[in-house]
């Protein structure tokens, strides 16, 4: 009996693992984030909007999503590092739904807050059109993409009278969860919820986003 006991005590405890480290073992955000380069910013509106989703999930989570990432008053028209949006991301997809299931989580969270954006002062400025139909939303997004980000390029291209493509190129935000949510929300925004949306990853940093609705 006391041996059992001394050996029980001798065993090492395990130290929690972090959710960060947590999600390492999920998603490639670690080598991701080293691939960000310093000059990939992002405006402050979607470190607003990323959070502010996340409250309107409950105060318990917004309360562990402060404790892992710190609390970050962005302003919103502030250009901030894309790399402390990404980690901030997949944090909250992870909150949201689980390590494991992380990009549903940021395809869901990134889907709303999209939605979010299009009624800011910063969307409304972006998105002026009156009852746009996806393709002309699609255009807008892909003329407005150098006022959210100091990166990257987008190629709206018409496929159909009700079929579009977009062409994403140089883009560390996880073009088969986050990129798709965008599409995804574009299409909410004229109404259409229940689209046929397929993808093509090119490399970490680039794809295509098909949609027909």
């Amino acid at each position: 009996m006391g041996r059992e006991s001394e050996s029980a005590e001798l065993e090492p405890r395990s130290e929690p693992v972090s959710l960060f480290a947590e999600l390492a073992l999920h998603c490639d955000v670690v080598e991701r984030m080293t691939r960000i380069r310093s000059d990939q910013m992002a405006r402050g509106v979607w470190f607003k909007m990323l959070r502010d989703e996340v409250a309107r999930r409950g105060t318990g989570l917004v309360h562990k999503y402060d404790a892992e990432c710190g609390r970050h008053e962005a302003v919103t028209f502030k250009m901030y590092p894309l790399r402390d949006y990404l980690r901030r991301l997949v944090i909250a997809g992870a909150l949201t739904a689980s390590p494991e299931h992380v990009h549903d989580g940021m395809r869901e969270l990134h889907r709303a807050s999209v939605g979010y954006f299009a009624k800011s002062i910063l969307g409304r400025l972006i998105i002026s059109l009156v009852q746009p139909t996806p393709h002309d939303l699609l255009a807008q997004i892909e003329r407005s993409r150098p006022h959210i980000a100091s990166y990257g390029s987008l190629r709206y291209e018409r496929r159909g009278p009700r079929a579009a493509a977009m062409h994403i190129f140089d883009e560390p935000l996880y073009i088969e969860s986050v990129q798709l949510a965008g599409m995804l929300s574009t299409l909410d925004m004229c109404g259409i919820a229940h689209a046929q949306t397929s993808v093509e990853v090119h490399s970490w940093s680039s794809g295509t986003i098909f949609a027909e609705w």
